[in-house]
């Protein structure tokens, strides 16, 4: 079995419907021959939503593949309740247009600057849509995840142990991502790192020992680093901050995608987390896909049951399919 876990989409149906009642969510749509590019609550334009985001027909025929909708487009800047509006008809539009693919699965966005219509909404994506994960930022505008105000979000997530994928939104320090493309080179991976040091130095996964987390990009500069964390923890009273556990107690609640670019890294990635916490991700269809994921395993020189695990048996258990 061949699943990708970790892939973008935007439902041509949500903007369409955000052109026709912009008042109710809050989303304006500028149509160019780039392809059209939105707006939340009267801010800046985002990037263009290119051709291969908008098609669902021409990407890989996996087995199964784990789809969300584009980040660019998960609005938590919006009022509450046109948060709220917003991500139901995304969520909608997601699971109407995957029917046609049979074997793939939806991964629900949710509002989170209203925690509370989030929780309603991620149980509704399960109940009713039969969504196998919820997707999150590394920050709410800001707003650590291990922040109080989440509460209501990490408590419904850990009671229906559905997986969290932990994707990169807006890397801090925009002063010197803005160079070189630093923010889609090293700006994506730290903020993925900073949001799993959050959960767990944050105490939000002690609170919640049921909590199932993924981390794009294999983790970012975690499996690197956490050396350093460990050490850390032991002699600095900031790192601690009332933690009662070590860190090293969390990690059984965390998996990792393979989107790392390198086969060294990958082989890496598997001896550190293990081969039953990794699982294969291409990030179609942006610019840093994977375009060849079963030849960087082949390239990773790792054991045969550890490549059919991390190529599909992995996802089978942690999305139950």
């Amino acid at each position: 079995m061949r699943t990708d876990v970790h892939a973008h989409y935007v439902p041509p149906a949500a903007l369409t419907a955000a052109e026709l009642e912009r008042d109710r969510y809050g989303v304006a749509v500028l149509r160019v021959a780039e392809g059209p590019r939105v707006s939340f609550a009267g801010g800046p334009l985002l990037r263009p939503a290119v051709a291969s985001l908008l098609r669902l027909a021409d990407r890989p025929a996996w087995d199964h593949c784990l789809v969300s909708v584009w980040p660019e487009l998960w609005g938590h800047r919006l009022l509450p309740a046109q948060g709220e509006a917003w991500a139901r008809l995304c969520n909608d539009a997601l699971a109407a247009d995957l029917r046609g693919r049979p074997g793939w699965l939806g991964c629900a966005q949710v509002p989170l600057q209203a925690p509370a219509a989030a929780a309603a909404e991620v149980r509704r994506a399960v109940s009713e849509l039969n969504f196998r994960a919820v997707m999150v930022p590394g920050a709410i505008c800001g707003q650590p995840l291990d922040a109080m105000e989440l509460a209501p979000f990490w408590a419904a997530v850990a009671e229906l142990e559905i997986p969290v994928y932990i994707h990169p939104a807006d890397p801090p320090g925009a002063e010197r991502l803005d160079r070189h493309g630093l923010r889609l080179l090293a700006g994506e991976p730290y903020e993925v790192t900073l949001a799993a040091l959050d959960l767990i130095l944050g105490g939000v996964c002690a609170r919640y020992p049921s909590l199932r987390l993924i981390l794009a990009h294999g983790g970012g500069y975690l499996p690197w680093a956490w050396g350093r964390v460990v050490r850390g923890y032991q002699v600095s009273s900031s790192a601690r901050d009332g933690l009662i556990q070590e860190p090293a107690e969390h990690l059984g609640q965390f998996w990792y995608d393979s989107l790392v670019h390198d086969p060294a890294a990958l082989s890496y990635l598997v001896r550190w987390a293990g081969a039953d916490r990794v699982l294969l991700g291409t990030d179609a269809p942006m610019a840093l896909t994977e375009p060849a994921p079963e030849q960087m395993l082949a390239a990773a020189d790792l054991a045969p049951e550890a490549a059919a695990a991390i190529l599909g048996g992995n996802a089978a258990r942690l999305f139950r399919i």
